[in-house]
């Protein structure tokens, strides 16, 4: 008796089933995208905000999740950044008493940012650049106030989704520049806030002959000088990118420039303002008054709406104006 040979079963490929689940899945997909953004089409504004907010809340929900990695994170941030409810949105903070650093109120941002409140100062954080988009802070003349010594290394923020670390700076070449300044915070609002100003989120990567040359005196100049003359100043700080944007190894953003907005109510109960870009090819011994300009321009490359709460007759030409010298 001759036994027949079996066939071999043709194996099946593990992937085959995924593969074509996927196809299906993909396919449902696209046909759920379509029918929904046919609905969303039809819906009135307030229907269509209310979505774009759910939309935000669900994408903030999976970007806090701890198994999502940066790569993930910038790209949610993204999609989020492109949501019309998501323009000038602060998630994730609470405001309440921030605007005690600023003058009219917070900088209203074109983006998300993360409001981060501090002891002395109060910054609108970027995730996408892993930098501070800007740093408010209130001085006022403290003669007898002191200050700490410095801590040996800079700490991470972890209220951040980037975590920027001290060590993302290393060998970059490029120093850890404070916006909020150690040394004024630390005069005017004592040690605790003063150590807060070594949070990361609080720094930028500027170049050394920057951060220890005009940065640095300007900052004395705003610190001691005019505040020991004027009593009370508002100041708002922050970085200038130019595209393509450059970025450390470790991600961090590079900025262009840096922007300062010092602001001074007068004894006859008059606001004025002094703007000043300084880029960061500036040299040490560079005059301020070089890099003076308008808020209107410093809003014009950041973004940003400054003293907001103003009535448009002060707020206009108040912004509009040059500064012919320093204070």
């Amino acid at each position: 008796m001759v036994r027949r040979k079996n066939k071999p079963r043709k194996k099946k490929s593990l992937l085959s089933l995924p593969f074509r689940f996927g196809k299906i899945t993909l396919v449902l997909v696209v046909l759920a995208a379509l029918g929904f953004g046919i609905w969303y089409s039809q819906q009135d504004d307030e229907t269509q905000e209310a979505v774009n907010q759910r939309a935000i809340a669900v994408l903030v929900w999976v970007r806090d999740r701890r198994e999502t990695n940066r790569k993930t994170d910038r790209w949610i941030e993204w999609v989020m950044d492109r949501i019309p409810a998501s323009r000038g949105i602060v998630v994730d903070a609470d405001a309440l008493g921030a605007d005690r650093y600023t003058l009219a109120g917070l900088p209203v941002a074109d983006k998300r940012l993360q409001l981060l409140t501090n002891s002395g100062y109060v910054v609108g954080y970027d995730e996408q650049m892993e930098n501070p988009a800007w740093v408010a802070y209130k001085l006022t003349y403290t003669p007898e106030g002191g200050t700490e010594d410095r801590p040996e290394s800079f700490e991470t923020d972890m209220r951040t989704r980037a975590r920027v670390s001290h060590n993302d700076y290393t060998g970059s070449g490029f120093d850890r520049g404070h916006m909020a300044p150690n040394h004024a915070i630390g005069v005017v609002y004592g040690p605790q806030a003063q150590m807060e100003t070594f949070l990361m989120s609080n720094v930028v990567p500027q170049q050394p002959q920057l951060n220890q040359g005009i940065w640095r005196l300007l900052e004395q100049q705003v610190s001691q000088s005019w505040l020991r003359r004027f009593h009370e100043l508002w100041v708002i700080t922050g970085p200038v990118y130019e595209k393509p944007v450059r970025r450390l190894a470790s991600g961090v953003a590079i900025p262009s420039g840096f922007f300062k907005i010092v602001a001074d109510v007068t004894d006859r109960d008059e606001l004025r303002v002094i703007a000043v870009i300084i880029p960061q090819g500036a040299g040490e011994s560079d005059d301020f008054s070089q890099y003076l300009v308008s808020v209107d321009e410093v809003e014009a490359l950041t973004g940003f709406d400054f003293f907001s709460l103003l009535d448009d007759p002060v707020e206009t030409p108040l912004e509009e104006t040059v500064p012919a010298r320093l204070w």
